[in-house]
């Protein structure tokens, strides 16, 4: 009985293509062990997989280069604007130095018509500090100046904001002390981004030539 079971298993395993070896390749490997071959769908998803992939990465590669030229360009304008904010503080600080030393009264006076700087020649000459002036509307009741002096001081105002033309005009003016004085006003409009700002005006004291009257 055994010899015939070995007689059987040796002409089976003369012959590759018998159960012998199909039956160990098919639990433990072997000859005879087919090739796996991928399904043609399977395939068809893996390129298409692989062609989205390459969008996403290329859509991600052009946004980063939009976004690095963006952040160069909002640099740029930081820097630039610095540098403009530089400079103007530096004139700023030219013209405040300007203001503050010309010999004779000088002011500033915003659009709604608030005095908002005095320079040292005003308080000098007219003895009036900056909390009697800064702060204080040409529209409100000031006793230094007298009731047609007040008004023409506001009709030319007026005139101002309506960017008509306005010539150089006298004002009579009552110091701190009570000497009554007269002083020719003279000012410019000043303009940011087109609109106007404010008012900067010198008074010249004439009273020598007018009179004390």
């Amino acid at each position: 009985m055994i010899d015939k079971i070995d007689h059987y298993l040796g002409a089976m395993k003369e012959n590759e293509k018998s159960v012998y070896y199909k039956s160990i390749s098919r639990h433990i490997g072997g000859l005879g062990r087919e090739k796996h071959i991928l399904p043609k769908w399977v395939k068809v998803c893996l390129v298409i997989a692989g062609i989205i992939i390459t969008i996403f990465l290329v859509k991600g590669a052009i946004l980063k280069f939009k976004i690095n030229i963006k952040i160069k360009e909002l640099e740029k304008e930081y820097l630039d604007r610095r540098e403009v904010s530089r400079k103007l503080s530096k004139s700023e600080s030219k013209f405040s130095k300007f203001f503050h030393d010309l010999p004779v009264p000088a002011f500033i006076i915003d659009i709604n018509g608030y005095f908002t700087e005095i320079n040292s020649a005003f308080i000098e000459k007219t003895g009036y500090s900056q909390s009697d002036i800064v702060g204080k509307s040409i529209f409100e009741p000031m006793e230094m100046f007298s009731v047609t002096s007040k008004g023409r001081i506001m009709d030319n105002f007026r005139r101002r904001i309506n960017k008509e033309d306005v010539e150089a005009y006298t004002i009579k003016f009552k110091t701190q002390d009570g000497t009554k004085k007269y002083f020719n006003i003279t000012a410019i409009t000043i303009f940011k981004n087109n609109d106007i700002a404010e008012v900067i005006g010198v008074a010249t004291d004439i009273t020598d030539k007018v009179g004390s009257g």
